[in-house]
């Protein structure tokens, strides 16, 4: 090679190795964000947890959005283990519920119930204001820790979730749908030196971010208002959405885990069109006057007369939105279902403001599940067959799209029962329908679902609905909220970001228990250990309830299972002594001794393990142990009392 040839090689290259050297610097100093999907648990490095800062992948603020769960697995996955990753937006993630409130929790339920035999660990990584580019990277990565299926629900947040075609997120106007370049600029973010870039900019602009931040993530997202049916950048986002899946599908077959994916629903009946346009040239004014006066007929139930102005409207346009929305309520109120569910959903298809999939999305998933190793849960089906006249409305819905505590049990029997008739992990051991009936009887309070977290959602969505596009001027926010309860109270602070999901849980049942409301604050711990099985803290907090309360024969298994995670003070010194209450002295003994050397100094244990050593007839051991009491504290009650009991004993003896 010539020293030319070498001199113009060293030449391209020079960019990229000054990138290299910035890059490489910046990751030895540490600078900047862990964007790996997966982290260890804090409390438990045996655990992977779901990485908050992923966000920042497709968000400049992470405080944005975030996973609707804090799912754990295990680093080394047992024999008998199930583990199914489910992917997904925000009705995945479980908004406005999130935790127990997700399909993938019930999902769990039904399915542990189904196949007691086996572990499910269900992991949600469903996050708000994603689309399918966040789904196709999460997948891919999934892939690398063992799964035994992936559960997919996706495709309302292809226009305006992060990266979409329509969103503030989108590559400029010349380069927007071009796939490659979103997927490049995808890994370019992950770069220590893309996060500085950011940064500075950030800095920069802090002004105008805040000035954002005043307006929901809704209205924060959309770039482009106006999306018609059947544009090209409507055809891009389709093709986005099959090539991104198809991915997801390749990958997955080529691991040999099967993909369940779900149809898409929304609501059809209760949410009119945000955005209707005229497909071509009418008499907008006219128009919308005559539709004004349909609107006034349906109010006053003349069904007739606005059905026969509606068709002479569609015959001049039959692609405005608002005009098939109102022909459906017309059929409805004829009793004619299937058409009217044919016009509800022709108007959410023509909805410009693409806030709601198209149901072309739904061709696309069912052409996917002919191929092997992909399944389809007919969600859509199911929340049709659910429905008053067959047509999904407010019983199922909160707003547009993102189903109540019953649509989101109902995606989750759907997914169930694809995977138990597709024998996914073989013959259940239990009938599903039984599974499901027993689990619909319960309430959502004994699912995990406490009023604090209904309340939260209720705030939420009258937010959400109290502002664009559900109307045209914001009317609502956190702050104008005013609480009528403590229960309200946490509810704000939560919003507000001054607890977390935690927190305000523990806070409640800690008050509950000051005040001895203790079926409350025991719904509130459960609640807590549903969300974090694996969080010794949450054993620990229901224990105390259970001790506070008297229930000894309840407390003691419960203080048992935190010992799982680790050796714990409190639940050894209590689990002691409710173990000597019980005449089970040698057992006590151990809880108590191992206690004892977390704490040497707490009379309370030693004056118990004196009591256990006598039941169990080690007399000197009981002496010695109330020997210590005495030393440590010479006014401990009954304590003298006892030690002159154990010497009569030892004289009698």
């Amino acid at each position: 090679m010539n020293r030319l040839r070498l001199f113009r090689i060293v030449l391209i290259l020079s960019p990229l190795l000054i990138l290299g050297f910035f890059e490489g610097t910046l990751r030895l100093l540490h600078y900047g964000n862990n964007l790996e999907l997966f982290v260890p648990l804090d409390t438990n490095r045996d655990y992977l947890i779901a990485n908050p800062d992923v966000a920042l992948r497709y968000f400049d603020d992470p405080h944005q959005t975030g996973f609707g769960a804090d799912d754990v697995f295990k680093v080394h996955k047992d024999t008998t283990t199930i583990r199914i990753f489910v992917l997904g937006g925000s009705t995945t993630a479980g908004f406005p519920y999130f935790f127990n409130g997700s399909f993938s929790r019930s999902l769990q339920d039904i399915l542990s119930q189904t196949y007691p035999e086996r572990n499910f660990e269900v992991v949600n990584l469903g996050m708000t204001a994603v689309n399918s580019y966040t789904v196709r990277e999460f997948a891919k990565e999934c892939l690398a820790f063992e799964p035994d299926l992936l559960v997919i629900y996706a495709g309302h947040n292809e226009f305006y979730g992060a990266l979409g075609t329509g969103s503030v997120s989108a590559l400029p106007a010349f380069l927007n749908g071009q796939r490659w370049l979103t997927l490049f600029f995808q890994n370019v973010k992950r770069l220590r030196l893309y996060q500085l870039i950011r940064s500075v900019i950030l800095r920069a602009g802090s002004s105008e971010t805040k000035e954002r931040d005043r307006r929901t993530l809704m209205e924060r997202m959309v770039k482009d208002r106006f999306i018609a049916y059947n544009s090209p950048l409507y055809r891009k986002t389709l093709a986005i959405f099959h090539r991104n899946l198809a991915d997801i599908i390749r990958w997955s077959r080529e691991s040999q885990v099967p993909v369940v994916f779900g149809t898409l629903v929304s609501n059809l009946r209760d949410q009119p069109p945000f955005i209707s346009l005229h497909s071509i040239p009418v008499e907008d004014t006219d128009y919308r006057e005559q539709l004004d006066v349909v609107e006034e007929l349906i109010k006053l139930n003349r069904y007739q007369t606005a059905f026969e102005t509606l068709e002479i409207l569609r015959t001049q346009d039959s692609s405005y939105a608002l005009t098939n929305y109102l022909a459906g309520q017309c059929e409805e109120a004829f009793g004619q279902y299937p058409q009217a569910r044919y016009f509800y959903r022709q108007a959410k298809d023509l909805d410009a403001l693409r806030f709601r999939a198209p149901s072309e999305l739904n061709t696309i998933l069912k052409g996917f599940s002919t191929l092997p190793g992909v399944f389809l849960a007919d969600i859509e089906t199911a929340f049709n067959r659910a429905s008053p006249n067959g047509i999904p409305g407010s019983e199922l819905f909160l707003e547009h799209l993102h189903p109540n505590l019953n649509g989101q049990f109902l995606i989750a029997k759907t997914f169930a029962n694809e995977i138990i008739h597709q024998r996914l992990f073989g013959p259940p051991r239990r009938n599903i329908s039984a599974v499901t009936r027993d689990l619909e009887k319960q309430s959502w309070d004994d699912r995990g679902v406490t009023p604090l977290d209904r309340k939260i959602a209720e705030y939420q969505i009258r937010i959400l609905i109290s502002n664009w596009p559900f109307t045209q001027e914001s009317s609502l926010s956190i702050n104008d909220l005013r609480p009528g309860n403590r229960v309200e109270e946490t509810a704000i602070d939560v919003l507000k970001k001054k607890l977390n999901y935690k927190e305000a849980h523990l806070r409640l049942a800690q008050e509950y228990q000051n005040t001895g409301r203790f079926d409350s604050a025991i719904i509130e711990c459960k609640a807590l250990i549903k969300a974090f099985p694996y969080n010794q803290n949450m054993y620990r907090a229901l224990g105390s309830v259970y001790l506070t309360a008297k229930q000894y024969g309840k407390a003691l298994p419960v203080l048992q299972q935190a010992l799982k995670f680790g050796l714990d003070l409190f639940s050894l010194k209590w689990g002691g002594i409710i173990l000597l209450k019980q005449q089970r002295p040698n057992l006590a003994v151990y809880y108590l001794e191992t206690a004892k050397q977390l704490d040497p100094g707490d009379p309370q244990i030693r004056y118990n393990l004196s009591g256990a050593y006598a039941q169990i007839g080690n007399p000197d051991q009981a002496i010695a142990e109330i020997d210590m009491v005495l030393q440590i504290n010479p006014e401990y009650p009954y304590a003298r009392e006892f030690r002159q009991r154990l010497l009569a004993n030892g004289n009698k003896q």
